[in-house]
């Protein structure tokens, strides 16, 4: 009997069990697609010129890239626009409209192109505006009847900072806070690190002929230049091609020690995750997306405590690889959030991932509980600012910040000064008058102590 109740206990636990009605908003962040090395360091014994032979500037988009983001934005159109997807964002246009779409870049050629490349996928051509000259005359044949742009192509708009100004996609690289916890595990961990693989990393240096001069962390440059190299089958080191694997592990291994929570905190990401949660409760916009690269997607991942989830997405992100956050309405009317992973630009898995560590426990994090969780962990403290948590005093980016509290310092002061001078002056004629008063009562005392001592001599 016992396991007839336990079993009908299950099922209609499975029953009442809250499933999603649909989603409600999507939040996409992603990185920019195949470029050309960002440095203009070379492999000495594979030197290439890159921008000799590609007719580029070093750390563009290349054309292979625009190939590569235009089918991140077919997947993307696939699984949240299109009428024929099961995962469709709820009454969403299949056409351009600026109060349901919502694009932001950082500002890099490759990330404006990328997210330009991503919107090809996203608004198929023959869908773009018509040059109608008069809105209310419908039978503007003339104007119907050709595109605005070739091929019906719609244009949309990229909202972008200067790159110094970017605390949202990019707002770690300026934190000093966790620049000096970077720095720690660099100089700690990641020595340890480099040391037990240093056998590989020298056969590397040897067989490349990198200088070992620049050190253990010019692994990164290194590995990325390779990796240019090998995707455009430019590279013709036989023992490169035959350990890839080793290097990519090495360098994974890496990125590890640097994209954990303790070294991000709740600054590291923190402008952006509170304007994804800011987002998440304006559900008019239903499609936003940020092209960003990828530490934007490592440190986000590090900030929401999912790398101690899921250690993979402390790796490097592949081209086009990128985040989701997913806004669901549930079976029982209220609202929950939950994030897929895809990594690469073709990759159409949306892989979900379940927020453990941060205090979800369910791969739909109930909306409350994930903005009272992002709150405590992921976000600056509501009485603060990144500025102050960051201690960025000595940054541009937060100079505005430091001189306004400088200024309201001085106001206080300027204030407060003439209340303390009067109240030092009043407490000093209170002083004066409690010592006199003391004076008086001691002459007092002591001329009555001589009266008496008088009277007792006679």
């Amino acid at each position: 009997m016992g396991e007839v109740s336990a079993t009908l206990e299950v099922t209609r636990a499975e029953k009442q069990a809250v499933t999603s009605k649909g989603i409600l908003q999507i939040q996409a962040i992603s990185r920019h697609c195949d470029r050309l090395p960002v440095s203009e360091l070379n492999i000495p014994n594979d030197p290439i010129d890159f921008e000799k032979i590609s007719k580029l500037k070093l750390g563009e988009l290349t054309g292979l890239g625009q190939y590569q983001c235009n089918q991140m934005g077919n997947n993307l159109y696939n699984r949240y626009i299109s009428e024929q997807s099961l995962n469709r964002v709820r009454g969403i246009s299949t056409q351009y409209v600026s109060s349901d779409y919502s694009f932001r870049s950082t500002d890099l050629d490759r990330t404006l192109m990328s997210m330009w490349s991503v919107s090809m996928g996203l608004f198929k051509q023959g869908t773009g505006n018509t040059p109608i000259v008069n809105f209310m005359n419908v039978n503007d044949l003339e104007g119907n009847s050709m595109f605005s742009l070739p091929n019906g192509t719609q244009a949309v708009p990229v909202h972008t900072v200067p790159q110094e100004s970017d605390s949202v996609l990019i707002g770690y690289q300026f934190c000093n806070s966790v620049m000096k916890r970077m720095h720690a595990v660099n100089t700690q961990s990641a020595i340890e690190y480099f040391n037990k693989n240093r056998q590989l990393i020298n056969e590397l240096f040897k067989v490349t002929g990198w200088d070992a001069s620049k050190g253990d962390l010019s692994l990164a440059t290194l590995v990325d230049v390779l990796t240019v190299q090998k995707s455009h089958n430019l590279l013709s080191l036989q023992w490169v091609h035959e350990h890839w694997d080793e290097i990519c592990a090495l360098r994974d291994g890496y990125l590890k020690l640097i994209y954990t929570y303790p070294v991000f905190g709740r600054e590291g990401s923190s402008d952006l995750v509170t304007l994804m949660n800011y987002n998440v409760a304006q559900t008019k916009v239903k499609y936003y997306h940020y092209s960003a690269h990828d530490t934007t997607l490592q440190a986000l991942a590090a900030s929401l405590k999912l790398t101690a989830d899921y250690p993979y997405l402390a790796n490097q992100p592949g081209y086009g690889s990128f985040m989701v956050m997913e806004l669901h309405e549930m079976s029982d009317g209220s609202k929950a959030v939950r994030f897929v992973h895809a990594k690469q630009f073709n990759d159409t898995s949306f892989t979900p991932l379940t927020m453990t560590s941060l205090g979800c426990k369910s791969e739909y994090c109930p909306l409350e509980q994930f903005s009272e969780l992002v709150s405590e962990y992921s976000m600056v403290p509501s009485d603060s600012t990144w500025c102050m948590e960051c201690k960025n005093s000595n940054r541009d980016l937060c100079a505005s910040e430091f001189i306004q509290t400088y200024q309201e310092s001085n106001k206080a002061l300027m204030i407060t000064t003439p209340i303390l001078a009067f109240t030092n002056l009043c407490t000093i004629f209170i002083m004066i008058a409690v010592i006199a008063c003391c004076i008086r009562k001691n002459r007092k005392l002591a001329n009555q102590q001589q009266d008496a001592m008088y009277h007792g001599m006679k």
